[in-house]
């Protein structure tokens, strides 16, 4: 053998040898197993505080090595512990790799690892800390790669101070990369179970990524029976681990999830999105939340929130809570027990029922900022301070509700102050509501209009305001009420009221009412009827009602009664008794009889129904439904019809006595009537028309008469036909004459026409043979009238006049719209100027009566029924008159024209031939004329007069005895009186009364310039010589020196004054009127305008002093006359006293203080005539008869 050869075969024989002691002591020994912990102890040991130690290494060295009993202790001291143990460890990889440093494995596979992690009081984390990698030997720990990793049967242990986690049967597969930027690795499938709490992951993938202590998910999905996540971001494992995660959460179920939290107790299963960050005691996120939170409900529930010290706190809610749409803030503290929590939102239709889960349901909308604990029905307690929008609570409505309430599972208490608002209805209640207990709730309630509560009371309409109180008490399932309502104006159907009150005690109100309810209505309308009071006091008992006491009242009518009704079978029978109504003065009463009525489910069924008025009655039996359908049979009875008349015409008074039978059937809108009867002793106003008789029937609007007859000792009249009248009983307020067509034939005789003056108020009375027969066609709003109606040998009475007119002949035709006056005249025979015995009269006609004339003529139109257009003349001659009301009597003649519509206008002329006034001014029939207001000013015709008297106009009264001439325009506008004109005293003929003595009209004026009442401006010169001696008997005349004054003001304001020039003063002239004043003189009391007159010189004062002394010297006259031109010189003064010694004789005592006395005795014989005897200054003695004449 070649040399080369054998050296070859040395070389080959020497590597296999080497081989096989390699291999021996890799198998066969503990070798390598030495030398590789002794290479890790040297390599991990040095840098780190851990130690690792593989127990057995078997496999082989070229393709692939098993590790068994791997573990890996951390060695700081005093804080030893083993963190890692692994079974076997098997790996699979390529020799060439490996000797080009390429240190990468097909794949690796670790059997039942079991880690643990441990952290210190201070929190920290008990981990070695790698350095940057720098190739093999600058790291502690070199790059690797392993291509195919696997982890089964793992085992993981978190453990602190307070708690440990510990993950079990943990199976990883993926792979595994370590290189100089960290570790990469990617799970493909995985799994784990948290044996203490029942986790079990099934499926596990992640792809995550370590960089010293920071780890980057790029993502990790986790399946299992808590829920499904897909989380992806960084944790970071320092002393305080912190993590910044997005998740994905499906399905989660929070109780479980909740065992991985210190104290943390959850309940629901939501669905979760958004992202969380922080540690694992401080921690928060934005979160969309979907599913059921402690068996309530969310949806799209957006949140901002953080976690930390165990409290959650919500920065931002918005989504749907509890099924209502919530954003807000709020608060869970889930370190409590049981877990406390507050909310501040606004929510919109939330439903009570949704979180206590009970019936009391709501819709909430607005501001509710909560507070509470516990979410169970044993713990949950809550108390909301609302302020909300329109929504509802239980049955009721409301626009807008605030204040305080708590709510748990078994109550509601409503704070004091907790307010409500629907539409105009405002509401306060404070209480405590259980849901199976008691219940004690006050509430007070301001209705500002009713109208809001239509359809949803069992009233159907119902208006107006009011207040209520109400208690709510007792049982909730069967509670008692109690309150009171009351309201200033209320409507209720169409029963009105301006003053209401209402009060009710119900007990056991669900299922057996006991109690009493009282209600008052007061000042209203009832069906357009008013009324001062409605009362009513029932007591309640169960469906048995008894009507303690009913009463209504009003200024017509008086209505009480009693009553009961049960309310128990389908058909229930209602009593009524111990009933009365007194309408304008005519009792009604039941008397002993009760008033029987069943109210079925058609309607109410009159069985028995009767009211007495003491000598007539009225009955009825039959049916009325509630679609107010009638089958009523009535029976009157000598029955009073005023109250009826009142109802159907009430611009009419009718009286009378009322029999008759009658069937009523139709409805209330359009009833069907017939009627055959008779009113006795009818009266229209207080004209007494007779007897009324015959047959009447109404339907479809319209009212027939057959043979329907009135007659008196007087006349008699017969009607037939029909008229259009709207007799419904619902629409009392329209009108009830119709315009439509009608028929009535009118005919009538006798000697008597007593209606005259209700169509002609300044008529007293027409009297006379007529006979008319006229046909009525055409509307009742604007008649058509065709006939006659004459009169002979009549006599007409005017209100105003003393003297009737006589001999009045009438005929009068009527055609179509027009009545014509083809004849009319009267005469007067002027019998009350005899009586009053006037002189100037009988100088006119010394032996014969005054006899006048007068005569009508011309047409009215009919235009409406109460309306006419007038086309007359009025013409009188030689007409005397005597003015009934006051002491004014003349003879004139006038043309007169009445013209125009209703009511017409009256112009023309009156010539007053000869007229006397002699109404003392300002007495008071005058003053009671001049203030006299017309009721109805409209109705009244309007006046224009020339009033014409060249002479003969005289003033006789106790003022002033006077001739004028006068011309005055009279005008009456719209029920005033104006006059303008001119009144002249003729020269001469006239004196003025003042203080007891006359004076001399030099020149006088009336004059009527007022346009607001007939009050005339005076403007007199009189004359009178105050200063002359008045003696008991004047034999001569007198020289006295005249006084001038001047009456000016008006007839209700006289003035006196001295002309201008006068050597007299107002002063002096009031010193002389009130010194020389008679005591005895009566004109100065009796008449009001002198008192005036005097008072505007300031003389009531001074005559009164005066007539004080001389009562209290027991003188009936007494006064002090200075001399002439002297002023008030007491030595040349005169004193005058007197008094009646008898009834028919007089003393009279005179004298100056410097002279002789004159002394006289009257006995008068009669007023106008007495004997005298008197012994003078002169001591003379006169005796004498005289005789005194007014003129």
């Amino acid at each position: 053998m070649k040399r080369r050869y054998k050296i070859l075969l040395w070389v080959v024989a020497g590597f296999l040898g080497l081989l096989i002691v390699l291999a021996i002591l890799v198998t066969q020994t503990k070798f390598l197993e030495k030398q590789i912990n002794l290479t890790l102890k040297s390599m991990v040991e040095k840098e780190y505080p851990i130690r690792i130690a593989i127990e057995d290494i078997s496999g082989s060295v070229l393709s692939g090595l098993k590790f068994s009993g791997i573990t890996v202790d951390y060695t700081e001291t005093g804080f030893e512990y083993r963190m890692l143990s692994i079974d076997t460890l098997t790996v699979s990889y390529s020799l060439a790799d490996l000797w080009n440093k390429r240190w990468k494995l097909k794949y690796a596979t670790i059997s039942n690892p079991h880690f643990e992690l441990r952290q210190t009081k201070e929190g920290r984390w008990l981990l070695p800390k790698f350095k940057k990698a720098g190739g093999l030997r600058k790291s502690g720990l070199f790059d690797f790669q392993i291509e195919d990793f696997k982890l089964m049967s793992g085992q993981i242990a978190l453990i602190t101070q307070k708690d440990s986690l510990q993950f079990e049967s943990l199976n990883l597969h993926g792979g595994l990369i370590k290189d100089r930027r960290g570790w990469q690795a990617k799970i493909a499938s995985g799994g784990l179970r948290y044996a203490n709490d029942s986790l079990n992951v099934e499926s596990l993938r992640t792809t995550f990524v370590i960089r010293e202590k920071d780890i980057k998910l790029d993502s990790l999905s986790l399946a299992s029976n808590w829920g499904d996540f897909v989380v992806k971001g960084d944790l970071e494992l320092k002393a305080k681990p912190s993590f910044d995660l997005e998740v994905d959460a499906r399905e989660v179920l929070l109780e479980d999830l909740s065992k991985l939290l210190l104290d943390v107790k959850l309940e629901g299963k939501v669905d979760l999105s958004g992202d969380v960050s922080g540690d694992l005691r401080s921690f928060g996120g934005k979160t969309l939340i979907d599913g059921i939170f402690f068996d309530r409900s969310l949806s799209k529930v957006k949140t901002e929130w953080t976690f930390r010290n165990r409290e959650l706190e919500f920065k931002r809610i918005e989504g749907e809570i509890f099924k209502a749409s919530l954003a807000g803030s709020g608060k869970l503290n889930i370190k409590t027990d049981p877990p406390s929590y507050s909310l501040k939102c606004r929510v919109k239709n939330l439903d009570l029922a949704n979180i206590i889960q009970g019936d009391l349901h709501s819709n909430f909308t607005g501001y509710v900022d909560l507070t509470g604990q516990g979410f169970n029905d044993r713990e949950m307690k809550m108390t909301m301070a609302v302020n909300l929008s329109r929504g509802e609570l239980d049955i009721y409505d409301f626009d807008s509700t605030w204040g305080k309430l708590e709510v748990d599972f078994k109550s509601v208490y409503f704070h004091p102050g907790f307010s409500a608002r629907y539409k105009h209805t405002s509401g306060i209640i404070a209480g405590n509501l259980e849901y199976d207990g008691i219940v004690d709730i006050n509430g007070e309630v301001t209705f500002g209009d009713l109208t809001d509560f239509w359809e949803k009371t069992f009233l159907k309409e119902i208006a107006g305001r009011g207040k209520a109180t109400v208690n709510v008490s007792g049982k909730t399932q069967d509670f008692d009420v109690a309150g009171n309502f009351q309201s200033d104006s209320a409507w209720v159907y169409q029963l009105y009221s301006a003053d209401v009150s209402a009060g009710f005690d119900l007990k056991t109100f669900v299922t057996n009412q006991q109690g009493k309810v009282s209600v008052q209505f007061r000042k209203g309308e009832a069906w357009s009827i008013p009324y001062d009071s409605l009362l009513g006091q029932f007591t309640v008992d169960s469906l048995f009602v008894t009507i303690d006491t009913a009463y209504g009242g009003n200024q017509n009518a008086v209505l009480g009664f009693k009553g009961d009704l049960d309310a128990t079978p389908q058909t229930q029978p209602l009593r009524i008794y111990d009933g009365s109504i007194v309408f304008e003065g005519i009792p009604l009463t039941t008397g002993d009889d009760t008033i029987l009525v069943d109210i079925a489910k058609e309607g109410y069924l009159f069985k028995q129904s009767k009211l007495y008025n003491g000598k007539g009655s009225l009955s009825a039996t039959g049916t009325i439904s509630y679609e107010q359908d009638m089958s009523l049979k009535l029976e009157f009875d000598d029955l009073d019809i005023r109250p009826w008349q009142v109802l159907y015409l009430p611009d009419r008074v009718f009286q009378g006595n009322f029999s008759a039978t009658a069937e009523l059937k139709g409805n209330f809108s359009n009833p069907r009537i017939t009627l055959d009867g008779n009113i006795d002793s009818l009266r229209y106003f207080d004209v007494n028309l007779g007897e009324l008789a015959g047959r009447v029937s109404y339907r479809d609007s319209l009212l027939s008469a057959e043979e329907l007859t009135l007659s008196s000792s007087d006349w008699k009249y017969i009607v037939n036909g029909y008229v259009p009248i709207n007799l419904s009983f619902m629409d009392t307020t329209a009108q009830r004459l119709l315009e439509r067509p009608q028929q009535i034939n009118f005919k009538g005789n006798g000697n008597k026409f007593g209606v005259v003056h209700l169509f002609l108020p300044d008529v007293e009375y027409l009297k006379g043979d007529f006979h008319t027969e006229v046909d009525i066609t055409g509307t009742p709003l604007k008649p058509q009238l065709n006939g006659t109606m004459a009169m002979q040998k009549g006599e007409m009475k005017l209100d105003q006049l003393k003297d009737p007119l006589t001999d009045l002949i009438l005929d009068i035709r009527m055609q179509n719209d027009r009545i014509l006056f083809d004849q009319f005249r009267a005469g007067s025979e002027g019998k009350a100027l005899q009586k009053k015995g006037k002189r100037f009269f009988g100088l006119l006609s010394s032996s014969k009566s005054t006899r006048g004339s007068i005569r009508v003529g011309g047409e009215m139109q009919i235009r409406t029924f109460n309306n006419f257009r007038y086309d007359l003349t009025l013409t009188g001659r030689n007409f005397p008159f005597v003015y009934e009301y006051m002491d004014v009597a003349g003879l004139a003649n006038f043309d007169l024209r009445i013209e125009g519509e209703t009511p017409p206008a009256v112009t023309g002329t009156i010539a007053i031939k000869q007229l006397e006034y002699e109404e003392p001014f300002g007495s008071p029939v005058t003053l009671a004329l001049a203030g006299q207001k017309a009721a109805n000013p409209a109705a009244l015709w309007d006046w224009d007069l020339t009033i014409e008297a060249p002479n003969n106009v005289w003033v006789r009264n106790t003022d002033m005895n006077a001739e004028f001439e006068a011309e005055v325009e009279l005008f009456r506008i719209d029920g005033e009186l104006i006059a303008y004109g001119i009144a002249t005293a003729m020269p001469g003929k006239g004196g003025f009364s003042l203080a007891g003595k006359d004076f001399r009209i030099e020149s006088g004026q009336i004059l009527f310039e007022n346009p607001e009442k007939i009050d005339p401006t005076l403007d007199f010169l009189i004359a009178a010589p105050i200063y002359e001696a008045t003696e008991a008997v004047e034999y001569g005349t007198g020289t006295g020196q005249d006084v001038l004054l001047r009456v000016t003001g008006t007839l209700s304001a006289p003035e006196i004054s001295t002309p201008e020039g006068s050597e007299y003063s107002k002063e002096q002239v009031l010193e002389m009127l009130v010194l020389q004043s008679q005591t005895d003189s009566p004109q100065d009391q009796d008449s009001p305008f002198q008192e005036k007159a005097l008072a505007s010189l300031g003389a009531s004062m001074g005559s009164q002093i005066v007539q004080k002394f001389a009562y209290g010297l027991g003188v009936e006259t007494f006064y002090l006359r200075p001399a002439a031109g002297k002023g008030f010189d007491i030595a040349e003064s005169e004193l005058t006293v007197g008094g009646y010694l008898t009834r028919e004789l007089y003393w009279q005592y005179s004298s100056k203080f410097s002279a002789n006395p004159n002394l006289a005795l009257q006995y008068r014989l009669n007023r106008n005539l007495f004997l005298e005897g008197k012994k003078d200054s002169y001591n003379l003695y006169h005796v004498g008869l005289n005789w005194r004449w007014e003129f």
